[in-house]
């Protein structure tokens, strides 16, 4: 069984594993489109919606601290939802990437009403970016499907290992990005730092969606049956 064998592996055998994951092309097919997506939108969503509603929003304490609770409250509907949708749907003969993809798509939309400093309904919008957000973490699905049983935990966890980094680099990155704008008078951040700040985000997960696209000429072909 598949609890035995793992119980039983030595370390060269788990080296030998991780050496086969990270030269499967299907890994890195999938990788960069979903560790960009999540890595951003976790890096956003733990520290940077707070201070842009406060910031571009021009909103108090108070309710920016109610915004945050309706926008968590979407993130966790999103996880739920999402994924009962992707599971309905594969019922239907529709791919786990294809879900994946396009609540991705539907992500990057949202991040461009955000860039622009939209203000009609902000609370809305960031509860809908909280909410799509989540549309990559499926694609850890999609991915198990491609790996014999005994590896499926270990790409998981080296998906985890590559979304929290990239969201660790992201965090950094934006607030870097944005302290190259001056501050504004009452001590607060540059509504175009934040804009340039997100806009370099939404290329990033942008050039991971057409590497998607692009890779399945490039690399050599895979099993696609799910």
């Amino acid at each position: 069984t598949n609890s035995k064998k793992l119980k039983n592996e030595t370390l060269s055998d788990q080296i030998r594993d991780i050496r086969f994951i990270l030269k499967e092309p299907i890994f890195f097919r999938y990788v960069p489109a979903c560790v960009l997506s999540s890595g951003t939108f976790l890096a956003v969503q733990t520290l940077w919606v707070g201070p842009w509603l406060r910031d571009v929003s021009g909103m108090n304490r108070s309710d920016v601290a109610d915004a945050l609770l309706i926008v968590a409250v979407a993130m966790t509907a999103g996880y739920l939802i999402i994924g009962m949708v992707t599971s309905q749907l594969n019922r239907k003969g529709y791919k786990t990437e294809t879900v994946v993809i396009w609540g991705m798509i539907i992500f990057m939309f949202i991040q461009i009403g955000l860039i622009t400093g939209i203000q009609s309904s902000v609370v809305l919008i960031w509860g809908l970016f909280a909410f799509f957000g989540t549309s990559s973490s499926v694609i850890y699905a999609a991915i198990s499907q491609r790996f014999e049983a005994h590896l499926v935990g270990r790409v998981s966890t080296m998906m985890n290992l590559l979304i929290f980094l990239c969201a660790f680099v992201m965090q950094w990155a934006i607030g870097v990005i944005i302290n190259l704008f001056p501050m504004i008078d009452d001590g607060g951040f540059a509504p175009a730092g934040y804009a340039a700040a997100y806009g370099v985000t939404l290329v990033l997960q942008l050039t991971g969606l057409i590497w998607f696209w692009i890779s399945q000429y490039i690399l050599r072909p895979v099993n696609t049956t799910e």
